[in-house]
């Protein structure tokens, strides 16, 4: 579930609860579409490296497969401009993973148009 109404500082910040994470590439082109510069959406919590990795990772395969199309979504579109990443480091191992957007947006909603075709902006297979 996305509570999209818990601020960080003066940000707010789209936080999924950790029996939701990873979040699928539905929810985070979702966010994406409405997102105004500067709001943050929580697509991961862990240890990224270990928990996508096929023999370490204590994920279920299913639960692994989906992070690693999510993180190389991020990655994506950090590359393309659209977001930028941030992590916080809570302890050994432990690590919030955000994907913030950018200014420009309207901008970066046509790139996004381009990079994901088969979604339409409301994450309903077109």
């Amino acid at each position: 579930m996305l509570d999209l109404n818990s601020p960080v500082g003066a940000v707010a910040t789209a936080i999924a609860t950790t029996g939701h994470l990873p979040i699928t590439e539905q929810h985070l082109m979702q966010w994406l579409a409405g997102a105004a510069p500067g709001e943050q959406l929580v697509y991961h919590r862990g240890f990224l490296a270990i928990d996508t990795a096929v023999t370490i990772s204590q994920l279920p395969p299913s639960r692994r497969q989906m992070l690693l199309r999510v993180a190389g979504r991020v990655r994506d579109m950090a590359t393309r401009g659209l977001v930028r990443t941030v992590q916080r480091r809570h302890g050994e191992g432990d690590f919030t993973y955000l994907v913030v957007a950018r200014k420009g947006l309207a901008v970066a909603r046509r790139r996004l148009d381009d990079a994901m075709p088969h979604l339409d902006r409301r994450g309903a297979a077109a």
